[in-house]
């Protein structure tokens, strides 16, 4: 990320970005195939998810861009700062509606700051207006009003991933493999690997049948050794029981300490 700051002319730094989720932006993964299915589900999953019907739209501040290649089979990965800015408006009126503090040392009056370069910059007239919205909401920034027009700008905050995918297999390395990129297999070659994985979970269920079954066997042995010792235990008191009652402590005690007649 510090890479993609330090080669861009003016970087976009906001701290409040990252206090929210961003939004998650796919692009051409509706073709055929279910690996596509399952690349969207698991990059949609790797973020909170966000309802586009009642989430503010102040929150919304990064969007994070999925954009898959049908081509070269490869997924472009793209983060971003959304910037929110009002369309229509004079590039020092910007720095005036924004809070920024213009250089008037070459205007006589702040009219002449206006109105110079006659309204909008070239750059301005050059704005795409596919990225002209109609704010549903206020917005925090200023002239960023409910009903009026304002422009999208993206500002790249890094990293940038090129990822593919190669391999998609059920559990932990033990499964089913689901896809495969590189390796085409035949419908038999495929069954001959189900019933081997098959076979395979088979025996590993018996196997831990087996040692429940085991384990429960040694419980009960166990218990049975206990009861057999606690019996013999009582046998033995019952044939040797004590002649003589225990001795009363405090009786003791009185005979021990009684006084000394001479």
């Amino acid at each position: 990320m510090k890479e993609v700051i330090a080669a861009q002319r003016k970087p976009y730094i906001d701290d409040k970005a990252y206090e929210s989720a961003p939004l998650v932006v796919l692009n051409s993964f509706s073709g055929e195939g279910k690996h596509l299915k399952l690349m969207a589900q698991v990059f949609q999953n790797m973020f909170p998810t966000i309802n586009v019907s009642t989430v503010k739209l102040a929150r919304i501040r990064r969007c994070v861009l999925f954009s898959y290649n049908p081509t070269s089979k490869l997924i472009d990965v793209r983060h971003f700062a959304i910037r929110v800015l009002p369309v229509g408006v004079s590039r020092s009126v910007k720095k005036l509606v924004t809070g920024k503090i213009p250089n008037l040392a070459k205007c006589e009056d702040i009219a002449d700051f206006i109105e110079k370069a006659n309204g909008l910059s070239d750059s301005e007239f050059e704005d795409d207006e596919a990225s002209h919205v109609v704010l549903p909401q206020d917005l925090p920034s200023r002239g960023n009003l409910q009903n009026q027009k304002s422009a999208i700008k993206l500002h790249e905050l890094g990293p940038r991933m090129t990822i593919q995918l190669m391999k998609i297999e059920e559990g932990l390395f033990n499964g089913e493999v689901l896809f495969h990129e590189l390796v085409v297999k035949t419908e038999e070659e495929k069954d001959a690997i189900r019933r081997k994985i098959e076979k395979r979970n088979r025996l590993k269920e018996e196997r831990k049948e087996q040692q429940t079954k085991n384990k429960l066997k040694k419980e009960e042995e166990k218990e049975m050794h206990k009861q057999k010792c606690l019996k013999g235990m009582k046998i033995e008191k019952d044939e040797n029981p004590e002649e003589e009652a225990p001795e009363d402590d405090a009786e003791y005690f009185k005979e021990e300490n009684a006084p000394l007649l001479y």
